[in-house]
């Protein structure tokens, strides 16, 4: 599963909202991979890293949008990574 290769441990969805969760938040910060993408997506999602670090996706009303804007983010880790490795 793509978001288990960046780290993340859970999808998780509250109303509208969809997380991208992780166990440390160094698991976000220390990530260039994440960094890059969270840089390209950051009108999409906000970070936290509180007890339980996360990128989160609230932008739009509904939850499926949300969970199409993680997708796309998702892709987007798979196309650094894929570009990282040619190099």
């Amino acid at each position: 599963q793509l978001s288990s290769k960046i780290g993340a441990i859970e999808v998780s969805s509250y109303g509208a909202e969809v997380d991208l969760i992780f166990e440390t938040k160094e698991d976000i910060m220390k990530n260039e991979i994440l960094g890059e993408a969270i840089f390209r997506f950051k009108s999409n999602c906000s970070v936290s890293l509180n007890d339980r670090p996360l990128i989160r996706f609230v932008k739009n009303r509904l939850c499926s949008e949300n969970f199409q804007d993680l997708k796309k983010f998702l892709l987007e880790t798979q196309k650094i990574i894929n570009k990282n490795k040619k190099v």
